[in-house]
């Protein structure tokens, strides 16, 4: 039984799916989140089937990682990573509008997301949103909600499901056309424009008018203080015919994007974590052969997860205590066998991102190319940031067909509490962001940057609180 490996639940959300509730480890005493879905909603446990054992695969640092699950007569236990920082919509709601250099780095995390998920693992996330992006607490983004995600052997016809949310959701899936990986293209546009404006291209007060819009109407694009070159990108990713939307790969050369040198590469050595973990591991009790075979076998047990659980966090917490170093060429080509992340280092004075090359570090045993972007950048000088909005520890989320999308706005209240965190932030006048109507407890945001000089800056970066 699940209670036998998970203990101390309590229940952090609820949705039309089920509850979701924060647990903890036994023998690690690390937090997962649990996720139960009732099996008496027959359309949600046939999705759940459908692309769980997908998401048991996915290994990405911008992924939130899905561990095991149980069954019982009743019900599916979903465990998985628990993220309890806020989400992308309430740090959009919370500045107003993000910085250039903000767009830029969440812009290239989301980039790596996709590329991830169309080339590697063959799939169409089909709901990106805000609301589906966390903020870990090194302050990078973290997918969720892979409820409507679909696998497809040739992206030039994926599907003609209409689902996800309709502010988000390209033409193509609203006109009830076939589509492809374009569709998380257009979605990923939609985002960007959001962080750019601090309100959503297409928003209306009735589902059918939003549809007319996303469909008929182009966005404005009449604010002087966004770079014209990022209003370009913005365009491209939102061009009506899927046809002559910009691809990823043209993404990655747009202007707006190399105007900063790529971020510096550094890479982890696998092999290293690998023993540091099983070491753990056998600490606790764990019998090495067994952690051994499950892991070398992908297997999905309890001795897995409990591998994936630590690894993980000791993947973040290497990450995160990277140091600058020397500077290699732009060309360099690792192997692929070697997992990449990729940090911003900043040259004080201005926003260049430069390349540098770092000792090893590594992630767990997974044949993917690890290229990862950590926040960092010359971003707005914001102290901390309490933040008072969390959905359900980031597992629940309004991931809904187009007829129950949920809408709302920040409340005054709550923008006026942020308005002295804030500084060098372009208030928005024009309209706020659409705000989840679930609401969380505070987490604070902070993160230490090293400047070319040795100086050390602070930046946002979610933390729990």
């Amino acid at each position: 039984m699940i209670t036998d490996f998970y203990v101390d639940w309590s229940e952090i959300g609820r949705g039309s799916f089920g509850s979701v509730y924060r647990a903890f480890e036994k023998r690690t005493h690390h937090q997962v989140a649990i996720k139960v879905i009732d099996k008496s909603n027959n359309a949600t446990l046939e999705r759940t089937r459908k692309v769980l054992p997908v998401c048991l695969k996915l290994d990405h640092p911008f992924v939130v990682h899905y561990f095991e699950y149980f069954e019982d007569e009743a019900k599916i236990y979903i465990v998985m990573e628990y993220v309890p920082s806020g989400t992308l919509l309430s740090f959009i709601n919370a500045s107003r509008r993000l910085n250039e250099l903000q767009i830029k780095v969440y812009a290239l995390q989301i980039l790596e997301i996709l590329d991830y998920l169309h080339t590697d693992m063959k799939m169409v996330h089909r709901d990106l949103k805000t609301e589906n992006f966390l903020i870990d607490k090194y302050g990078n983004l973290r997918l969720t909600d892979f409820g409507f995600s679909k696998l497809f052997e040739n992206d030039k016809k994926v599907t003609q499901t209409l689902c996800g949310s309709p502010l988000y959701a390209a033409p193509e899936i609203i006109m009830n056309s076939e589509y492809n990986s374009s569709a998380d293209i257009w979605s990923a546009g939609v985002i960007i424009y959001g962080m750019a404006y601090g309100e959503l291209p297409f928003d209306s007060k009735s589902i059918s008018q939003s549809f007319q819009q996303v469909v008929l109407k182009e966005p404005r694009y009449n604010d002087t203080s966004v770079n014209p070159q990022l209003n370009d990108l913005i365009r491209q990713m939102l061009i009506k015919s899927p046809q002559n939307r910009i691809t990823l790969k043209n993404i990655r050369s747009h202007p707006f994007m190399i105007q900063y040198k790529i971020p510096r590469l550094q890479m982890i050595n696998t092999n290293e974590l690998y023993q540091i973990v099983l070491f753990q591991m056998v600490k606790l009790k764990f019998i090495e052969a067994d952690v051994v075979k499950a892991v070398t076998n992908q297997k999905v047990c309890h001795e897995s997860a409990v591998y994936k659980i630590l690894s993980n966090d000791r993947l973040h917490l290497e990450l995160n205590k990277i140091k600058d170093m020397p500077h290699v060429p732009l060309t360099s080509i690792l192997p692929k066998t070697t997992k990449l992340a990729l940090a911003p280092s900043v040259k004080a004075g201005t926003t260049s991102l430069r390349a540098s090359r770092a000792a090893t570090i590594a992630t767990r045993s997974s044949p993917a190319v690890l290229k990862g972007l950590l926040l960092s950048g010359n971003m707005s000088p914001i102290r901390h940031l309490r933040n008072p909005t969390e959905p359900s520890g980031g597992i629940l989320s309004n991931n809904v067909c187009a007829q129950n999308s949920v809408q709302g706005t920040l409340h005054d209240s709550f923008q006026n509490a942020f308005n002295d965190s804030f500084q060098n932030v372009t208030p928005n006048t024009s309209g706020k962001m659409p705000q989840l109507r679930r609401r969380t407890r505070g987490a604070t945001l902070s993160i230490k940057m090293t400047n070319q000089d040795g100086k050390s800056l602070i930046l946002p970066s979610v933390s729990p609180k």
